[in-house]
């Protein structure tokens, strides 16, 4: 699709489709689970169009919103489990796997609720013993697949994690990014009319940061307790296991109420503790930092809880025009719930510079101001995301960037960089290497740096001042939002190193 038609329409197009994938996606899932379409329709808009994914989307988490193989993995690994077939379990497995190659979050999640679901044969086998080898069976020929599925990521995964380039995320991260247990009963900040009335909560609670939304909506709150309650038929069983396990992961290692994880009784501060802090020590599924990413499997649980509740309910109405009508009201009430007030689009013109540089051949590297370096756990310095951006243009290395996750080393080796000090906090006067022409030039050459380019910001003419006088550079091009110094002698460093 980007060959075809660039990376905007390409980029675009896949979000929505991945929107429409997982409301269907969930339909058939749920549908499968309930036997009832219209409960499975309108379980599939509770899942597809949470306020949560709305507000990752306003975030740029395009990843993390990409859930459509977790409804398809669940609905293949039910039906493994309910008619064994190596068939049903190895697509359940490969979905897995494409999930976690999306987004590893998602991936420990769904991996997560297929263990949990998992287990309802143990208890309905004609004895546990069959339930477990079942289990066993389906599940060996399942992670099979999922390893298959992602052998191309795990190879370098595994040789990093064994060269200690895979550093661990502090739990104090994930304490910090957990949700409040009252953020699941306060709508989106981006909700245009039921936001602006929890305003103040907001601030309380965190969720004016949206990484933190993860409310699902009161009909999905409502109708998915009723379906716990009252949902009927014996197989919401292993849903409401789920919903539980996912719902306690989701809050992090501690309870955060109102915006406090320390609590106190008469004389007595305490904290209390939740399972992430068990799921935190195993290797590599422990490691994600926002747990409040499980929101979405935890919408998977309450849509398809919500379908055992509307059909006992429509069951119950009988008459299929009245089953449509009020399946049709309750969409728009699920649609509406997760309303967000139009998104922000980011409409970036690439500097002609850019395309220029396409076509210039050899292999060497940009050094972009503002300079800096961070990943999901620590930064030195300022990223800016236009920047890599303009990579897709260009084509050529960056001296800065962002990864997921970096090792440690890699900021050590930056932060020992004395002769680029003065570009990566250009507010302090260059000093010692930083204001020698020679240091700067040599590593700015030794990094195979061949242009070093200035974008706009409230530095930018202490930063060109500075290239120009200090170091002794000439600009090669200049326009409204950058400026471009070319490095004599740039040459690109062996790979590797």
């Amino acid at each position: 699709m980007q060959g075809l038609f660039g990376l905007t329409v390409a980029i675009n197009s896949l979000i929505l489709l991945s929107l429409v994938a997982a409301a269907l996606a969930a339909y058939l899932l749920i549908r499968a689970e309930t036997g009832h379409p219209v409960a499975a329709f309108v379980g599939s808009l509770m899942f597809a169009f949470a306020p949560p994914v709305f507000a990752r989307l306003a975030y740029g988490h395009y990843a993390t919103v990409a859930v459509w193989p977790m409804p398809l993995a669940l609905w293949l690994w039910r039906a493994a489990l309910r008619r064994p077939t190596v068939r049903t379990a190895l697509g359940a497995g490969a979905l897995l796997g494409l999930q976690a190659g999306i987004s590893p979050y998602q991936g420990g999640y769904l991996l997560l609720a297929m263990g949990v679901l998992g287990l309802a044969p143990v208890w309905t086998a004609p004895s546990p013993w069959a339930g477990v080898r079942l289990f066993g069976r389906q599940g060996l020929w399942a992670g099979l697949a999922a390893l298959v599925v992602l052998a191309p990521l795990l190879g370098g995964l595994w040789s990093d994690y064994r060269a200690g380039n895979l550093p661990p995320v502090p739990l104090s991260h994930a304490v910090s990014f957990a949700p409040d247990l009252l953020a699941y009963g306060v709508p989106s900040p981006l909700h245009p009319h039921l936001g602006r009335l929890f305003a103040d909560l907001h601030r309380q609670i965190g969720t004016a940061d949206l990484v933190r939304v993860v409310f699902p909506g009161y009909l999905a709150l409502g109708l998915g307790l009723a379906g716990v309650i009252a949902g009927g038929r014996p197989e919401r069983w292993p849903w409401v296991w789920g919903l539980g396990v996912l719902f306690l992961v989701s809050l992090g290692p501690l309870l955060r109420v109102g915006g406090q994880t320390a609590f106190s009784l008469s004389d007595v501060q305490f904290t209390i503790p939740l399972p992430f802090l068990l799921l935190s020590q195993v290797p590599l599924l422990g490691q994600g930092r926002v747990t409040a990413n499980a929101c979405f499997a935890v919408s998977l649980c309450l849509a398809v809880l919500s379908g055992f509740a509307l059909r006992r309910l429509f069951d119950r109405v009988g008459r299929p025009l009245l089953v449509g009508a009020l399946g049709g009201l309750l969409a728009l009430g699920v649609v509406y719930e997760g309303l967000a007030r139009p998104l922000g689009l980011t409409g970036l013109t690439v500097p002609a510079f850019y395309a220029q540089l396409a076509r210039e051949p050899g292999e060497f590297a940009l050094l972009e101001v503002p300079l800096g370096w961070r990943d999901g756990r620590q930064g030195y310095g300022e990223v800016r995301g236009e920047v890599l951006y303009y990579a897709t243009v260009h084509h050529k290395p960056l001296v800065n960037g962002y990864v997921a996750r970096a090792p440690d080393w890699a900021f050590a080796f930056f932060r020992s960089q004395a002769a680029l000090a003065f570009l990566v906090d250009p507010r302090r006067p260059p000093a010692g290497a930083a204001g020698d022409r020679d240091q700067v030039r040599e590593t700015l050459r030794a990094l195979g740096v061949r242009y070093v380019v200035v974008q706009d910001h409230p530095e930018r003419a202490a930063v060109e001042a500075y290239l120009e006088r200090v170091v002794g550079l000439r600009p090669v091009y200049r326009d409204g939002q950058m400026t471009a110094y070319r490095v004599a002698d740039g040459r690109a460093r062996p790979n590797g190193e």
